[in-house]
């Protein structure tokens, strides 16, 4: 059984009474149909997602995330709020790199960086929480699946479904049903009839060759829409998933740069059978 732990991966020591985690990382930004200044702002955005990734959170899995929230009961101490207390660049600038499907390399912008890395153990806002529940926890095969989810003010939900092999799909929002905004009085039911007239649906699928798998829906709630860099986490819209999408930890990296305070979490853990 998996815990959560954490490995120290570079040097640590305290800066103002705050431990300090010290590593070394890369980012990139592509310049395709963007300038110099955007693509090096990504560049600088995308290391900061690597310095949290290498410094605190590579030994989380989707496994340990849900073992600790099983333990606990709050899933906000399984995902720490990192941020960065001081960086300094060793190197930058343009570099041409090969990408699937062009023919030419592809113009982007490194930059390697020393970060100085905090996590921070304040919890949430009393004021903010979610409450997150499936029709039920053990389904078959072909099942159908509904999702019910309660907020203590306005925010803006994102849904996402881990899977065994820690690879993540996007549920919430989809091409179809965009910037889920839900309210106290107006809570989120998915999918709801207008849903189900859009042919979306919510069906539990055994991966191929498998006779039972535990799965896991993470619900995060924000007060503005939740916006993914680069990690490429597919939707699972109408089947189309490929198996070609990110994993746990590319969707940690993203989330650990929100305060406590400004998210709140839910966590389903459910089984499939064949």
């Amino acid at each position: 059984m998996a815990a959560l732990v954490l490995i120290p991966l570079a040097s640590a020591q305290s800066v103002n009474g705050e431990d300090v985690t010290w590593v070394t990382v890369e980012g990139t930004g592509s310049m395709v149909n963007t300038n110099k200044d955007e693509a090096r702002n990504r560049a600088l955005e995308n290391a900061k997602f690597n310095a949290f990734y290498k410094a605190v959170l590579s030994n989380i899995s989707a496994e340990s995330l849900a073992v600790n929230f099983k333990l606990s009961g709050n899933v906000t101490s399984s995902i720490p709020y990192c941020r960065i207390a001081d960086k300094k660049i060793i190197e930058e600038g343009v570099v041409h790199i090969n990408m699937k499907g062009k023919e030419e390399p592809v113009p982007v912008y490194k930059v390697k960086i020393k970060a100085g890395v905090i996590q921070e153990t304040e919890r949430g806002s009393p004021d903010f929480s979610i409450n997150s529940s499936l029709n039920k926890l053990r389904y078959t095969d072909g099942d159908k699946m509904h999702l019910n989810v309660r907020t203590t003010k306005d925010c803006y939900i994102s849904v996402f479904n881990i899977m065994e092999n820690d690879k993540v799909i996007k549920v919430l929002p989809n091409k179809i049903k965009k910037n889920v905004r839900i309210s106290k009085k107006h809570p989120l039911s998915f999918p709801d009839d207008s849903d189900l007239k859009k042919g979306i649906s919510l069906i539990a699928h055994l991966p191929d060759g498998k006779k039972s798998a535990s799965e896991i829906f993470y619900v995060l709630a924000l007060n503005k829409p939740l916006v993914l860099t680069d990690s490429k986490i597919q939707e699972g819209f109408f089947n189309r998933y490929d198996g070609q999408t990110a994993f746990f930890g590319d969707l940690i990296k993203e989330i650990a740069g929100i305060p406590h305070n400004k998210r709140a979490e839910s966590i389903i853990s459910y089984q499939i059978i064949k």
